[in-house]
């Protein structure tokens, strides 16, 4: 189910499972007529193949699925079936998208031209630049001990490096801790969700995205084009997370957004929330829904 509202004049879809942000995504194109970006907030990367789950449960049966390679030429096929003037093919597309896999079926439907994903779930596979890989072939055994092993002239949050588009044009940006530990604990762990939409640390992220986009795609500042703010409520670990001192940044990703779509995912919020703080989808969607009225006041 998706809920479309009007905050100060700006659209606003709500939908309780993110993967049914596809259905706003497409009335988004609907309206436009453009690809826009999508930048995303969430726990999770959301980079799964589209419909893949569908399929399985389509084409497999209790004890075998299909596999990969026929997976993805079957995708293929029930995308080409798209149609974003039809409203039953949406429905239906939205219905069949399972989690994680809204971002890629958006992706290939043209609804979104790239996506840039900021999530804080410790995500080992983020967008490494050309110069991370050259060197991580070089002299490491892939990316293991990454953070340790890494000289200060890789490090993306100093130094603008260079990306190749990714092969389903949805770029990982990373969430590492910006301590200096060489392991990281708990500490580290509630610190960082704590500021997560800080302007701090969205200013450090925001210069690896952009880094990413200006030598792929020849974007200088992602927050300059025309773009989707999207927001999973599970990327809220804490009280304070969602309520940080300082958001100018966060305000203003909202005020240039063409439109925001918010997954409430009540499970999930409860699932990564930290143990013992008091919140859940519905004071977070509430505190959300403030943050967009004062930053477009």
């Amino acid at each position: 189910m998706m809920t479309p509202v009007i905050i100060q004049e700006k659209p606003v879809y709500v939908v309780k499972n993110h993967a049914h942000a596809f259905k706003a995504w497409a009335a988004i194109k609907k309206i436009t007529g453009f690809k826009p970006l999508l930048i995303t907030f969430d726990h999770h990367t959301d980079t799964r193949l589209a419909f893949i789950k569908y399929i399985c449960n389509t084409y497999g049966d209790k004890y075998t699925v299909p596999d990969h390679r026929t997976i993805i030429g079957l995708s293929s096929q029930y995308i080409a079936k798209f149609n974003i003037n039809g409203e039953e093919i949406i429905k239906e597309f939205s219905e069949n998208l399972s989690n994680d896999e809204q971002i890629d079926a958006a992706i290939k439907c043209d609804l979104l031209s790239y996506a840039f994903v900021f999530q804080n779930g410790g995500c080992n596979q983020c967008t490494h630049s050309r110069e991370e890989i050259t060197y991580s072939e070089k002299y490491l055994n892939g990316f293991c001990n990454w953070k340790t092993s890494r000289p200060a002239a890789l490090n993306p949050l100093t130094k603008k490096l260079t990306y190749n588009i990714p092969e389903n044009n949805i770029f990982i940006i990373p969430s590492d801790c910006s301590c200096k530990k060489t392991c990281h604990d708990d500490e580290c762990q509630r610190s960082t969700y704590d500021i997560c939409i800080d302007d701090d640390w969205l200013e450090s992220r925001l210069f690896i995205a952009n880094s990413m986009a200006d030598s792929s795609i020849n974007i200088k500042d992602i927050i300059k084009e025309n773009y989707i703010l999207d927001i999973d409520l599970d990327y809220f670990h804490t009280v304070q997370s969602i309520d940080p001192q300082k958001l100018s940044i966060f305000y203003k990703l909202i005020l240039n957004s063409i439109a925001i779509s918010i997954a409430t995912e009540p499970s999930c919020v409860e699932l990564c929330k930290l143990e013992g703080e008091p919140i859940n989808s519905d004071n977070l969607l509430a505190k959300l829904c403030q943050h967009i009225r004062l930053a477009l006041s």
